[in-house]
């Protein structure tokens, strides 16, 4: 899934053809109707494109064409989100074994995904603690208090990743961790390969048609 996720982006980053785009459109609008996608960051993402498009028309020397390559470039990240949302997000941190990565580099791409996460999570609740604490406070000191939170937090995520870092040594180093298995090429895993590549090369080729 990983795989042919990446190879269908590539072809859709480099797709500027209306037809390739359309045909690209496809798999993303069947994923749409079979699977569950979580639709709040799809929204994030849009208003992202929104202020690139709107900048984009600003600043290019011809409006309409500013206007056009934002609405390209929209299509395209919309695209592609669904499709990663759908095939590779629902397969957790078992996608990071499934990267043709050494064991240390995986192993550190996990622990730092977790640390992030731990970080969020201990801003957002320091964040609402405070929000509670002084919801009238000026906007100085909302500044203070973000300049404290996020540093209080960056200490404990220090801390946090030394210790890590110690039971990483105490279970043997990065060998103690579970190795990935080799498996073997499915017949089902050959065919979803083929057909990744037949359709992104479709895409692909209809830029020069």
């Amino acid at each position: 899934m990983i795989y042919c996720a990446l190879v269908y982006a590539f072809a859709v980053s480099v797709s500027e053809n209306l037809h390739a785009l359309m045909i690209a459109s496809i798999l993303p609008a069947i994923l749409l109707c079979t699977r569950k996608i979580s639709l709040p960051p799809l929204l994030k993402i849009n208003t992202v494109n929104a202020v690139m498009l709107f900048t984009l028309a600003l600043t290019w020397p011809v409006m309409s064409d500013g206007s056009i390559l934002g609405l390209v470039i929209a299509w395209r990240v919309n695209m592609i989100y669904i499709v990663f949302a759908a095939l590779v997000f629902p397969l957790g941190m078992s996608a990071v074994y499934a990267l043709p990565l050494p064991e240390k580099m995986r192993v550190l791409v996990i622990l730092t995904l977790r640390g992030i996460h731990i970080l969020h999570d201990s801003i957002d609740r320091a964040f609402l603690s405070a929000s509670l604490r002084a919801p009238d406070v000026g906007l100085m000191m909302r500044l203070k208090i973000f300049a404290y939170v996020l540093g209080a937090s960056l200490l404990r995520s220090s801390d946090r990743s030394e210790r890590m870092m110690r039971a990483v040594e105490c279970r043997g180093g990065f060998g103690g961790f579970m190795q990935s298995e080799g498996k073997s090429l499915r017949v089902r895993d050959a065919m979803l390969a083929v057909i990744s590549v037949s359709y992104s090369g479709l895409v692909v080729l209809m830029n020069y048609a």
